[in-house]
């Protein structure tokens, strides 16, 4: 038997690990007992013990301390208190059965009939014990036996030997926000008495199974681990072992086995149900990884959850990420980065020495659903009239970067924007990580080229750098340029070719910032990108996280779009460089549009498509009107506010308006109105 500390949690816990003793893993078993009150004798700090074998058995909160309180009241007696021969041996047998079966012990002791010299003595203790809860739960089960008290009063959470994480018990008198389930897994949202921070608890389907089912499934690990790992072939090895193992089994039940024979031994454990609900964004495991999991939620926000990893979980997240990364991650190398291609998720991980103990995780999910502006303007980020007025930006090829602090949605907000890109045109995208929907645009019928960068923290020699990209992307045709994130010496490229009309088409991209002249700051002094070719920028759009009041939900708005004009020579704060089409009200929580009359990109823009002012003007406010009409039918259905219905808008929309020399907006809305009620 192996005994160590461990704490989880906040909680220091006591791990009894037994491999090959014959007794068994349960306070009922005398032997057992034993072990565990001469170990907490050792130590006073402890709030709860684990005892592993085939199964976990966990016990802590009010078990323990019916367990300690009861300990504690048996270390108070006096052993060396002069008794008569026959009461001394009936005490030493009593303290000695306490520490064995405190259940028999009570019962014993209350048959005690000590001599008149010593009842005072045996009279205190009893005083002693009638205060512990033990003594008062013993005479409320006073018809049952004593192992079977034993497990009503020391309730315990079983896990199987095959999970090396724990799962907190739910908080007493909790408010349920929701619920919901994730590949099996039962998922409660509540909100515990006196806290402001909302507990994500997670139920996995392995826990509920009873022991039959559960005993497959052990042996099935026990099997898999026999083989040569293959995780090319995985999926089929969990199959053959279920089947081999369970044959009584219905199909669905072997497949249900199977799949979480795969999660635990293949995948990524109790972090791959996370990392499935398609709520969550964001997931973190803080060095070193004794404390719940936080998550990011798409309803809720910052979430804890009641899943706490041991150092043995995290050693096997570490080492499926070095066999996916192909990177070491050790003292040596103590910075992972990989992508879980098969989730859509990206990994960062911190170990020693860069932490001061253990290893951390951060899980960045790319959205399963690709964003709209009608999704934008369905959760407020944006209004209809911001979606039309961008809408009939992008249709006129204008250059915009989107910046806000992380968190804020800046590359959402690229994602959606690409769905109003004509689908005539090509599109060149560069990232280092994949977060935009290339692959779903694809597939709906968009012409793209798709280029990898190499990583700040990357230093394979087949990866390119993103100037290079840039460099080739410029070569191989007039395209429509998205820049994952402007950060480094691309900046110069990117911002030379927009000068030059060499991307000669819509550029966009995202740059970390808060307003449009942090943007030029950053670009000009930090990335060294001459002001004069700064000003190829048409627009610039900031996002960000916004609190209402001392509330501490936050809220992601578009708070401004701002025209960068060209008569300025230095700073265009200072000389008025900057012209805001769109500025957010904080307390309307609305986001206005400005007088746009001082606006040279809209002169120009209908200089060169032979507009007026009006016809500008009304296709601005007809696209802002049909964005409004898609998300008020969406009540009744969904689907409309994503990306598949937006490209088939904005199609329909330059269907209903390119055939027509002289366009009458009214019947252009109409007309749409007309068509989103036939088809849906």
């Amino acid at each position: 038997m192996k005994v160590s500390s461990i704490r989880l949690n906040k909680k220091n816990y006591l791990l009894f690990k037994w491999k090959d003793e014959l007794f068994s893993t349960s306070l009922s078993d005398p032997s057992c007992f034993r072990e565990i009150t001469n170990h907490l004798k050792e130590h006073d700090n402890v709030e709860g013990i684990i005892l592993s074998k085939n199964y976990k058995h966990i016990i802590d909160g009010i078990s323990f301390d019916i367990l300690k309180e009861f300990l504690n009241a048996i270390r108070s007696i006096n052993e060396n208190e002069k008794l008569c021969d026959v009461d001394s041996e009936k005490l030493s047998l009593f303290i000695f059965r306490s520490e064995e079966d405190p259940v028999g012990a009570i019962r014993y002791f209350k048959e005690i009939k000590p001599c008149d010299n010593d009842k005072k003595f045996f009279k205190k203790i009893e005083q002693t014990l009638k205060k512990t809860r033990i003594w008062k739960l013993v005479e409320q089960y006073n018809d049952k036996q004593d192992n079977e008290v034993t497990h009503l009063i020391f309730k315990e959470r079983v896990l199987p030997g095959f999970i090396t994480y724990f799962i907190s018990p739910p908080s007493h008198n909790a408010k349920v926000l929701s619920q919901y389930e994730i590949d099996g897994a039962e998922i409660k949202i509540y909100m515990p008495k006196d806290s402001v921070i909302p507990i994500y608890s997670i139920k996995p389907k392995e826990l509920t199974f009873r022991k039959k089912k559960l005993n497959y499934l052990m042996e099935s690990f026990e099997k898999l681990s026999e083989e040569e790992f293959d995780i090319d072939n995985g999926e089929v090895m969990c199959k053959k072992v279920v089947d081999d193992v369970a044959e009584d089994l219905t199909g669905d039940e072997k497949k249900e086995l199977a799949k979480i024979l795969m999660r635990y031994s293949f995948g990524y454990g109790i972090i791959e149900i996370l990392l499935k609900d398609e709520k969550i964004q964001d997931v973190y495991v803080d060095s070193p990884g004794n404390k719940p999991i936080y998550i990011y939620h798409e309803d809720f926000e910052e979430c804890s959850t009641n899943v706490i990893l041991t150092p043995e979980e995290l050693e096997k997240l570490s080492t499926r990420f070095r066999m996916l990364s192909g990177r070491p991650f050790d003292e040596s190398y103590p910075v992972l980065h990989t992508e879980l291609k098969d989730l859509g998720v990206r990994v960062a991980g911190i170990t020693e020495p860069i932490t001061f103990s253990g290893t951390g995780f951060a899980f960045r999910k790319h959205s399963v659903k690709p964003w709209t502006l009608q999704r934008f303007i369905k959760n407020k980020m944006i209004t209809a009239e911001a979606a039309g007025l961008i809408s009939f930006l992008i249709d006129n090829q204008q250059s915009i970067l989107i910046t806000g602090p992380r968190g804020s949605g800046k590359t959402s907000f690229l994602s959606a924007i690409l769905a109003e890109i004509p689908q005539k045109f090509r599109i060149i995208s560069i990232e280092d990580t994949p977060e935009l929907p290339i692959e779903e645009l694809r597939d709906l019928g968009f012409n793209i080229q798709h280029l990898k960068v190499k990583a700040n923290l990357q230093r394979e020699a087949y990866e390119v750098s993103a100037e290079e990209a840039l460099r080739n992307a410029l070569r191989l045709g007039e395209s429509v340029l998205v820049i994952g994130e402007v950060r480094g010496e691309e900046a110069k490229s990117l911002f030379e070719a927009m000068r030059i009309g060499a991307a000669g088409n819509v550029v966009l991209g995202t740059i970390h910032g808060s307003s449009a002249y942090d943007v030029w700051d950053r670009i000009v002094n930090d990335l060294k990108v001459p002001s004069t070719s700064f000003k190829a920028t048409n627009f610039i759009l900031s996002c960000a996280p916004i609190r209402k009041g001392e509330g501490l939900k936050r809220f992601r708005r578009v708070v401004g779009l701002t025209e960068v004009l060209k008569y300025w020579k230095e700073d265009p704060l200072r000389e008025k460089g900057f012209l805001d089409w769109l500025s957010y009200n904080r307390k309307k929580d609305v986001l206005e549009i400005q007088n746009l009359t001082k606006s040279q990109i809209l002169k120009s823009i209908i200089s060169k498509r032979g507009m007026s002012m009006k016809d500008a003007i009304n296709s601005i406010r007809t696209r802002a009107k049909i964005k409004e009409e898609i998300v008020k039918a969406s009540e009744k259905n969904p689907k409309l506010l994503d990306v598949e219905f937006a490209i088939e808008s904005v199609n329909k929309f330059h269907e209903l308006t390119s055939s027509k020399e002289k366009i009458d907006y009214g019947q252009v809305l109409r007309e749409f109105k007309n068509w989103l009620k036939e088809k849906y």
